[in-house]
């Protein structure tokens, strides 16, 4: 079962948090709570990237695409190499018995 934050919960984990949550929500970068830990964790890299690193919330919105499809490749990839290798690993095993 996913764990999943509400609304309060998540404001609570930020500072100016019920300004920087509703200012994340009207720009949609995050929808309404309550949040999974994909979310979550969306909202703390977006709290990072736009109170230290002073990026905007068009430039927060533009990171958090690519870091979610970055994020989304490399499972991609780890699952195209674990089919790799069992597949190589089944040929080999016929190759043996011919």
């Amino acid at each position: 079962m996913t764990t999943r934050l509400s609304r309060r919960e998540l404001v609570a984990l930020l500072e100016d948090g019920e300004a920087f949550l509703r200012a994340l929500e009207e720009a949609e970068i995050v929808g309404a709570g309550p949040f999974s830990e994909e979310e979550v964790e969306d909202v703390l890299v977006a709290h990072t990237l736009y109170r230290e690193l002073e990026v905007n919330l068009p430039g927060v919105e533009v990171i958090l695409r690519l870091r979610r499809e970055l994020i989304r490749t490399r499972a991609q990839m780890r699952d195209l190499l674990r089919l790799m290798s069992e597949a190589g690993g089944t040929q080999e095993g016929e190759g043996e018995s011919a």
